[in-house]
């Protein structure tokens, strides 16, 4: 193999590698292929269970991916049929109208959502970095907690868009409180209450095969 080659593979960009899945636990800094292979060396067992745990999640994660779209393809599928079954009315009722507005208002914020949750999935990795950088330089100490977002109910008092930024900041906030997506999702659910929680309901029991996942 050239050695321009070697070099390139050698000069990976900067990870930080958690060696436990407990908040505060020992992190190793993984700098080039020549760390990676010290580190696999020196903690095998470690090493090979955060490679499983990491492969665990990828599958995870595939499934969630799986299981949100099909539940998707369903809702739409019949809010179509409802939508349609309206639209061959003649005069449509009042309550038809006010219940495909419901529908609409409540898609947007669920697709809303479901945008919000991808974007945390996908800086999940550096937002890894940006702890263990924090690790370093304040120890294990956890950030200040924030105060809590009000409850979501039927969007009158609280407005979605305000309660959306107000989630997205406490999640920014206090990251190191919520590590996973896991985490993340369990206190946005929290966040629920009224209507919006009964909409909600079904999909975070814990024997749907349908669950609010990120994408």
């Amino acid at each position: 193999m050239p050695d321009n080659v070697t070099d390139r593979s050698r000069r990976g960009s900067r990870r930080s590698l958690t060696l436990d899945e407990q908040p505060d636990a020992k992190k190793v800094e993984v700098t080039d292929v020549d760390d990676l292979i010290s580190w696999i060396k020196n903690d095998p067992e470690t090493a090979w269970r955060i490679l499983c745990n990491r492969m665990k999640d990828i599958e995870d994660l595939k499934n969630q991916v799986a299981h949100l779209t099909v539940a998707h393809q369903e809702e739409t599928n019949r809010l179509r049929e409802q939508i349609a079954t309206i639209a061959t009315r003649e005069t449509p009722s009042a309550q038809d109208q006010q219940m495909e507005e419901e529908y609409a208002r409540m898609r947007k914020e669920r697709d809303s959502l479901l945008t919000m949750m991808k974007i945390m999935r996908t800086t999940e990795d550096d937002r890894t970095i940006r702890e263990t950088s924090m690790t370093s330089a304040y120890g294990n100490k956890k950030s200040t907690k924030m105060l809590d977002p009000p409850m979501f109910s039927d969007g009158k008092d609280v407005k979605f868009k305000d309660w959306k930024t107000e989630i997205k900041r406490k999640l920014l906030l206090n990251e190191d409180h919520y590590p996973t997506t896991a985490h993340q999702l369990a206190y946005i659910n929290s966040r629920y209450e009224g209507k919006a929680l009964r909409y909600i309901s079904p999909r975070i029991q814990e024997d749907t095969t349908a669950t609010y996942q990120t994408a």
